[in-house]
């Protein structure tokens, strides 16, 4: 297996360097980059470089395939690194006042674009979780208004239970797609987000007490789900730095179930 930390400088280097990356990020397999210059990457050699199963590019975007657990490791090698490069090119011995004010304001910039695109990533990922849910919602909301008039205006009163489920289907299960999305947005794998969103809503949570109280199913409902798959995902991408990949396929999907499940339960 390729060391992460080397990997992650070659893959910076084929890249054109810290100062060509604009936005890094990473789900299951892939490594994000999105680059200022496209015309500074060498794709050739980043598909070659060892640890690399496939690279492609789109424009100024840039999937760098790597395979579970050591994209994880190599991300935040990449951070690491990026991190590093500025202290690193400092002002050297000679630079004059106007140069280290200069790269000062250069460094204070590059920190605040680098913020500010965190803090659009995560509204871009909030939105991505609840956006795909709409159209079940408008769906299921206009049946249950339809279902509402007929009950109440006792029209074929044969039909109101099956539009009931109908309507009712979808929303009793929206903490377990809230899981699955959330962890998918935040580099985990969607279906342990769905296991860990389906805890909320299971009937034999009833039979749960926590500190002296008896739980109940749906507590916690869609911010508890979004919170719980959020946890998964950062409990299984540690685990996947940890674990050995020959156990991998067993140990970290059990215990992300466990932590992420058991803190769900008990908050």
């Amino acid at each position: 297996m390729p060391d992460a930390q080397q990997l992650a400088q070659q893959i910076l280097d084929s890249v054109g360097g810290s100062a060509n990356i604009a936005d890094v990020e990473n789900c299951m397999t892939r490594l994000r980059v999105e680059v200022s210059s496209p015309a500074s990457v060498d794709l050739p050699a980043l598909q070659a470089t060892d640890g690399v199963m496939a690279a492609i590019a789109a424009g100024s975007n840039l999937q760098i395939v790597l395979g579970p657990g050591l994209v994880d490791r190599v991300a935040d090698d990449v951070e690491a690194l990026r991190a590093a490069a500025p202290s690193a090119a400092a002002g050297g011995p000679g630079a004059s006042p106007e140069e280290l004010a200069a790269r000062g304001a250069s460094i204070k910039a590059s920190a605040r674009s680098r913020s500010d695109g965190r803090t659009m990533r995560a509204i871009r990922k909030i939105s991505a979780i609840f956006i795909p849910l709409i159209p079940a919602l408008i769906a299921c909301g206009l049946i249950a208004g339809i279902n509402g008039i007929l009950t109440n205006l006792g029209w074929v009163p044969g039909v109101t239970p099956f539009l009931g489920v109908l309507s009712s289907g979808f929303l009793s299960l929206l903490a377990v797609f809230v899981g699955m999305n959330a962890a998918k947005e935040f580099g985990g794998t969607p279906i342990l987000g769905g296991a860990v969103g389906g805890i909320i809503v299971a009937a034999s949570v009833a039979n749960v007490t926590v500190f002296g109280e008896t739980l109940a199913p749906g507590q916690g409902g869609v911010l508890g789900a979004l919170a719980g798959g959020i946890l998964a995902a950062y409990v299984e991408r540690f685990m996947r730095r940890v674990t050995p990949d020959v156990i991998a396929l067993i140990v970290v999907p059990t215990v992300t179930v466990l932590v992420a499940g058991s803190v769900t339960l008990g908050s």
